[in-house]
């Protein structure tokens, strides 16, 4: 399949489970159901948690890009940070940047949204084959930091 005619693009963000220090989870679902990457990440310098969301919301969108679709769908747990790129409360003036950056990647595609919405796509309900991708995709996202760490130490 092309890149021009891939269907929806899913994008869940939310925050990483047990981790106090302001980290995301994020997870890229096709319309098939088949997840094409899992990321754990923290904003740098995200001073609040609506920050946080809006952040994890513009990486949705620039990577869904990146990814060749041309319609995605990003699910926030962030109520707040969901309205304020909706345009139903106002921004806050220190959440301009990263409200102007959503805005101007969801221009970019044929159509986008961004809704609340917790993340649906779970291993405990999943089907064997996305139990087996997403366990595959933790270990990588799991990797990632130590093997960064190692390469570093390597030099």
């Amino acid at each position: 399949m092309t890149a021009g005619r891939r269907t929806v693009l899913y994008a869940y963000v939310a925050d990483a489970a047990g981790h106090a220090s302001g980290t995301l989870s994020l997870v890229f679902v096709d319309g098939n159901g088949r997840a094409h990457e899992l990321v754990t990440f923290t904003p740098a310098g995200a001073r609040t948690a609506c920050e946080r969301a809006l952040r994890g919301i513009v990486y949705a969108l620039w990577n869904a890009r990146t990814l060749g679709y041309r319609r995605v769908i990003v699910h926030s747990d962030h109520p707040a940070a969901v309205a304020q790129i909706n345009g139903d409360c106002r921004v806050d003036p220190s959440l301009i940047g990263p409200y102007l950056e959503a805005r101007a990647l969801m221009h970019a595609y044929r159509w986008a949204r961004v809704k609340v919405g917790e993340i649906r796509w779970q291993p405990a309900g999943a089907r064997p084959a996305q139990q087996q991708q997403l366990s595959v995709l933790e270990q990588r996202a799991a990797s990632a930091p130590e093997a960064l760490a190692a390469a570093a130490g390597a030099r």
